[in-house]
């Protein structure tokens, strides 16, 4: 059980290894949802194959009892509890015997779901059998609450990239070495990648998968942005430095033809979108030679460094921020780097 980080996947695993141990008819694991006051599940549909969800209130039912009190029920003739709901049976046409109903508990104790056994193959389900259902629960436990935190990280990651995303300024997040994190797409545009074709290869996956885990200052060329931002992550500081240079260069992969111009400078797009580019940066020992992503140990797809003929320069103006990511208890967690792109309203000043 604790191989799987899906939830859903989990619920399904739980359910079918509790059956199957226990020899029961049945088996329905109830998420709890403390917010709503309920307990929830899916459940497979009469196709066996498609799920469907049902939520049922925490003060009804067995299973509502058991998530309510956090004590087990075994009950060995359903229809003679009075908190027995037959009207599934009467829907359905099955007879429910014996229930064994178990909480399910987390690693500080709360109850975090409750697991339903119905119909044991053979006679009722026994003290030992509860014993052991709570064995199996401490484990099914960890594994449901290792997939939810895993659930709500995912949430949590695709919130903030949708943020990312909806900003019109170039937006870049780091972690506390300086790494980029994210990096949303008018960054990624700032920087020459023709994002708008998102029909292409170019559409930001081969950027960010060259661009996120490096050191920001090594692909975002802005003089004194690695002291600017240790200086944020170390202490806090914040940062703003108005009309900043920013050149970047781009090219065709395995770029052989001068003559094409990837970048047209003055309609601000890539002169043919099914083209691959790259983003490529000048040898600091020999200003005329061209590395592509900065990377000096660079995929052996590139047989040459790119010459100044191969790449087009995109240069930018930009307003700089430079500010700490902190969590609620106030302590730096990251990096976040903003970058205004002015370089249209320089031009109409001029």
């Amino acid at each position: 059980m604790g191989q799987s980080l899906d939830l859903e996947a989990t619920l399904r695993l739980v359910m079918d290894q509790a059956r199957d141990l226990m020899q029961a008819d049945r088996s329905t694991l109830f998420m709890l949802s403390k917010e709503r006051g309920e307990l929830w599940s899916k459940v497979a549909k009469a196709d066996g194959k498609t799920m469907m969800e049902i939520r049922i209130p925490t003060n009804r039912g067995i299973a509502g009892c058991v998530a309510s009190t956090g004590q087990p029920l075994n009950i060995a003739d359903a229809y003679k509890d009075p908190r027995f709901d037959p009207s599934t049976d009467r829907r359905t046409g099955y007879k429910t015997r014996n229930i064994l109903c178990m909480p399910v508990f987390n690693s500080a104790g709360d109850l975090i779901a409750v697991t339903q056994l119905i119909n044991k193959h053979q006679g009722g389900f026994t003290a030992s059998d509860e014993e052991f259902m709570q064995a199996f629960n401490i484990q099914a436990g960890i594994a449901l609450e290792n997939a939810k935190l895993f659930e709500n990280l995912l949430l949590e990651k695709q919130y903030q990239k949708d943020i990312l995303e909806s900003l019109s300024d170039a937006v870049v997040s780091t972690d506390l070495e300086g790494r980029i994190v994210t990096i949303n797409d008018a960054a990624l545009s700032l920087l020459g990648c023709p994002i708008a074709h998102l029909h292409t290869k170019n559409s930001g996956q081969l950027w960010e998968y060259k661009l996120i885990g490096r050191y920001i200052w090594e692909v975002l060329p802005v003089d004194h942005l690695q002291l600017r931002l240790q200086d944020s992550l170390k202490y806090g500081a914040r940062h703003y430095v108005p009309e900043q240079t920013l050149v970047a260069g781009i090219a065709l992969e395995n770029s052989k033809y001068p003559q094409e111009q990837p970048f047209d400078s003055a309609q601000g797009k890539v002169s043919n979108p099914e083209q691959t580019y790259i983003l490529v940066f000048p040898d600091e020992q020999d200003p005329e030679k061209y590395i592509p992503w900065n990377e000096t140990d660079w995929d052996s797809s590139f047989t040459h460094y790119l010459t100044k003929e191969e790449v087009t320069l995109v240069e930018r103006s930009v307003n700089l921020t430079v500010n700490p990511l902190t969590n609620p208890q106030g302590m730096v967690r990251g990096g976040l780097v903003v970058l205004e792109d002015i370089s249209q309203e320089k031009r109409m000043k001029i």
